[in-house]
């Protein structure tokens, strides 16, 4: 982490994004998100850093605007970390993987596959396929439902 974290301002490379300056952040050649950052005084300060399909990246804004979904629909698709796109089936189904790429997000694909022993997600693509189709009212209570039943579970 530390290693990518130098490389990050080594080779230094920003986006605007609503008024916010962010850091590109890169695993190895590939582009997994960003740093958010102020600056105070003479010290840059990181605040969070932002996966690539979030709310608030310039990728994250071109999924809601393309698809019509908030960072609760990110969420409870799992989109919003990087596990969900090398541990699952999305990337086998071409027309959400097309989908992602025209987002700007082909780097998600290309990064690699988690090890042989680890178990793959292999109903991800149809679940995502099957709400993203679904009305807009209906995507967030699904998503709402969904959520409030997990937290419930971990009380």
């Amino acid at each position: 982490m530390h290693f990518y974290l130098f490389a990050a301002f080594d080779n230094l490379k920003t986006q605007k994004v609503n008024g916010q300056i962010l850091i590109e952040y890169r695993l190895k050649n590939f582009k997994v998100g960003y740093l958010a950052f102020d600056l105070i005084k003479d010290k840059l300060v990181i605040k969070t850093f932002l996966f690539i399909t979030m709310d608030g990246t310039p990728e994250g804004e071109r999924l809601r605007e393309t698809w019509g979904i908030q960072a609760i629909d990110k969420k409870y698709l799992e989109i919003d970390r990087l596990s969900t796109f090398i541990l699952s089936d999305i990337r086998d189904n071409a027309e959400l993987k097309a989908q992602f790429v025209q987002a700007g997000r082909e780097d998600l694909f290309t990064i690699g596959v988690g090890p042989l022993d680890m178990k793959i997600d292999i109903n991800k693509a149809s679940k995502m396929k099957t709400y993203l189709k679904a009305p807009a009212e209906v995507l967030t209570g699904m998503a709402d439902g969904e959520m409030n039943a997990s937290n419930t579970n971990s009380c």
